[in-house]
């Protein structure tokens, strides 16, 4: 009672993903990966994502995610999309519309004063399905953001040595 919050951690794991691998014998492998990458977002939203919220990948990773290579195997899916997205949203109202922070940030709502409150920092491990979940979550935390607006707000890639989830 009476107490403000000096800082919010949130650790989360990753929206709904395809399998990490095939799960079918090796003469259906083609005809999986197609089902699969039915349920994969567009380029288009990925695309919307990275221009709201930049990527920095340390160069320790030479510019390239551990999964990038197993397409569409153990790739975030529309779901998991969504799902982060609502994530973000709660949040969003729990820390920011909850608490009446007031402002404009390119389309006249809150977020501006939230980022002018708030430090945000965001890292991710080096795979795309974390890297996007952290962006969905972003897009619904900070929400209404007008697309092609770089929200000033990236999503760090730790270099090898400091991901110790991935040690």
């Amino acid at each position: 009672q009476g107490g403000s919050v000096e800082g919010v951690w949130v650790f989360h794991r990753h929206g709904d993903r395809t399998p990490s691998r095939p799960l079918c014998g090796e003469d259906m492998i083609e005809e999986e990966a197609a089902f699969w990458r039915t349920k994969l977002p567009s380029l288009d939203s990925s695309d919307r994502l990275n221009d709201k919220f930049s990527i920095d990948v340390h160069e320790s990773h030479n510019e390239e995610f551990l999964d990038a290579k197993r397409e569409p195997y153990g790739y975030l899916t529309r779901i998991g999309m969504q799902q982060m997205l609502k994530v973000g949203e709660k949040y969003h109202l729990r820390h920011c519309a909850r608490n009446r922070v007031a402002g404009s940030f390119a389309g006249g709502n809150e977020n501006t004063a939230f980022l002018e409150q708030w430090d945000v920092s965001v890292f991710s491990t080096n795979y795309l399905r974390t890297v996007m979940s952290a962006q969905c979550f972003l897009d619904g935390l900070l929400g209404n953001i007008e697309e092609g607006v770089d929200s000033g707000v990236s999503v760090k890639v730790r270099p090898r040595s400091n991901d110790t989830l991935n040690a």
